[in-house]
């Protein structure tokens, strides 16, 4: 499913989900569509994200699934790789009276607090978190620079 394309693409309606049974909502994502993705040197080859929801009894259970590869320049040998992204992450989501003061106060991560009166849950900002924390910091070819296409050039240059 490809929910790019509807203006607010990572708000989840979540009135109409059942009880206790996971819904499923599945993301393309693109260099549109993530802030995760505006950086130097890094594009989509190939992104998804599920999220899974599942809805309790004032609470929600989230479980995100990244997967899928991004383009970037090797960080040895400069040459374009392809580097694979597999990520996973739970939120748990507390329908309370005062969620500005639970969300001030709250100190981990994976709890986030909505009103009572809320109808939609817009899961943008943990796509993009989970997204930058899925990114290797230091980004090289599984072949340490001894490929067929890392740049040899570059590699007898700059390393002794």
């Amino acid at each position: 499913m490809n929910n790019s394309t509807r203006p607010h693409h990572f708000s989840i309606p979540f009135g109409t989900l059942k009880m206790d049974i996971p819904a499923l909502f599945a993301y393309e994502l693109s260099q549109d569509n993530c802030d995760a993705l505006d950086m130097e040197n890094v594009s989509v080859k190939e992104l998804n994200m599920e999220v899974s929801i599942t809805k309790k009894v004032n609470f929600f259970l989230l479980h995100f699934s990244l997967y899928g590869s991004i383009q970037s320049s090797c960080d040895r040998c400069t040459s374009d790789i392809a580097i694979p992204i597999l990520d996973e992450a739970n939120i748990i989501v507390k329908m309370v009276n005062n969620p500005i003061e639970y969300n001030a106060n709250e100190t981990d991560p994976d709890m986030y607090y909505i009103g009572f009166n809320e109808q939609e849950l817009n899961v943008k900002e943990w796509v993009d978190d989970l997204l930058y924390l899925g990114i290797p910091s230091i980004k090289k070819c599984t072949e340490e620079g001894k490929g067929d296409f890392c740049n040899q050039d570059i590699l007898r240059k700059f390393l002794v």
